[in-house]
């Protein structure tokens, strides 16, 4: 066998065991996420200087956008953890391809679990939003979804 077919081979598994979820996160991002965590400040910051904010939803939102860095920074460390352990794992001769998945696995788990610590926040900054506010947060999430559909038409195209 090859070295060409047997790198390609491992690939194939990876990306059937849950690695391709991570794909955009390879070697080359782990000196991304600093911008990354960057973009998602302009991001929020882009809605909220539209929304124009009441105190009380200010300090709402406030505590909502900080706690959604930490949570992006966090899932982001693990994915970098997750990459050099796989990259480690995958110069051993014989590597744990079931101990990656596990990995991945868990991972997936922790992820959402830190996912859903943010989502409460955004839901009480959005119950107190007037129908205006409501009309632009709308406008946002519709332009996010169309860029999403987009990523996701190029990234099927390709993989």
């Amino acid at each position: 066998m090859n070295a060409k077919f047997s790198l390609q081979s491992v690939l194939a598994i990876l990306l059937f065991l849950g690695a391709a979820v991570s794909a955009p996160t390879l070697k080359a991002d782990t000196t991304r996420a600093e911008p990354t965590a960057q973009g998602l400040v302009r991001h929020l910051d882009k809605l909220h200087d539209k929304l124009r904010l009441r105190p009380d939803q200010q300090t709402l939102w406030d505590l909502a956008r900080q706690k959604s860095i930490e949570v992006q920074a966090e899932v982001r460390s693990g994915k970098r953890a997750m990459v050099e352990l796989s990259e480690t794992e995958l110069e051993r001769a014989t590597p744990d391809l079931l101990m990656i998945s596990r990995k991945f696995d868990e991972l997936e788990q922790r992820n959402m679990a830190l996912e859903h610590q943010v989502r409460p926040l955004w839901l009480k900054v959005y119950e107190t939003l007037s129908p205006e506010q409501v009309g632009v947060v709308r406008d946002a999430l519709k332009s996010e979804l169309r860029r999403y559909k987009l990523f996701q038409n190029l990234r099927e195209r390709f993989l």
